[in-house]
C-alpha cells in the first residue's frame, strides 16, 4: 500500500480544513472557524511560508503535514518546523507516519534546509517513538516557549 505526499495549494482548503479541524481538536487548540481557514489560507497562497502536504495511503486522504520554515544561526541555515501533523485514525500505527517523515526530510533536505524541529505531547509515546525512530533527539536543556503577539 502506497502512501504518497501531494503539495498543497489554495484549491485544496475544502479538504484541508476538515482534517485541520479534526487535528485541533485531537489537540484541544482551540481556534475558530474563520481564523483557521484565514491561517491555513495564508499559508496556501504564500509557499515561501512553507510547504503543506496533503497525505494520500492507498489512494484515500489519509491526513496532512505543514512545514514552516525559518532560519537558524545555530543550524547554519534554513530550518523549519513541523508545525501541524495530523493523520486519521484509521491511518494510525501503520508506519504511514514514518515514511510521511522520510519523504518530507527527503525533500528539505533537498531545499538545503539543515534542521527540522518539532513539539510533541509529553504523553504521546507512540508519536515520540516515530520522532525518536526519524533521527529527532530531545533537546531536554532547552523548553519550547512561546509569547502569542
Amino acid at each position: 500500500m502506497a502512501t504518497e505526499i501531494q503539495l498543497a495549494t489554495i484549491r485544496h482548503i475544502d479538504e484541508l480544513l476538515p482534517l485541520v479541524s479534526a487535528y485541533h481538536d485531537f489537540e484541544g487548540v482551540v481556534q475558530d472557524a474563520e481564523m483557521r481557514r484565514k491561517a491555513i489560507s495564508t499559508l496556501l497562497l504564500a509557499p515561501e511560508l512553507g510547504p503543506v502536504w496533503l497525505i494520500y495511503h492507498a489512494g484515500s486522504l489519509a491526513g496532512y503535514i505543514a512545514i514552516c520554515l525559518g532560519y537558524s544561526i545555530e543550524f547554519g541555515g534554513r530550518d523549519a518546523f513541523v508545525d501541524e501533523f495530523f493523520l486519521l485514525e484509521d491511518f494510525r500505527g501503520k508506519g504511514i507516519g514514518s515514511a510521511v517523515l522520510e519523504m518530507v526530510i527527503k525533500r528539505l533536505r533537498e531545499d538545503d534546509v539543515k534542521a527540522l524541529h518539532l513539539e510533541v505531547g509529553q504523553s504521546n509515546q507512540r508519536a515520540r517513538a516515530m520522532y525518536e525512530a526519524a533521527g529527532f533527539v530531545l533537546r531536554d536543556q532547552y523548553h519550547m516557549m512561546s509569547c502569542e503577539l
